[in-house]
């Protein structure tokens, strides 16, 4: 029989598995190539120079992260999810 402690993890792994405090995201209206949602939030920027950016997003409804050019997000929401 396995106990609930070994199911779990040790404290240690357990806190670094979780985020030290909530952060902060913008939403966007891209949606998620695995899920289908239209719950992705931009993650970071990456700036490739001469206005050519690529960003990262990133679904809160299944985690999946990706990388996609300035054009497949066209709008950026105004107020800030936390995650």
């Amino acid at each position: 029989m396995i106990s609930n402690a070994a199911c779990k993890g040790t404290a240690k792994e357990t806190a670094n598995n979780e985020p030290d405090e909530p952060r902060h995201i913008q939403m966007t209206n891209a949606r998620c190539p695995r899920c289908a949602e239209a719950k992705v939030g931009l993650s970071d920027i990456i700036h490739a120079g001469h206005n050519h950016h690529r960003y990262q997003l990133e679904c809160i409804a299944c985690g999946n992260s990706w990388y996609a050019s300035s054009g497949a997000v066209s709008v950026l929401a105004s107020d800030s999810k936390m995650v």
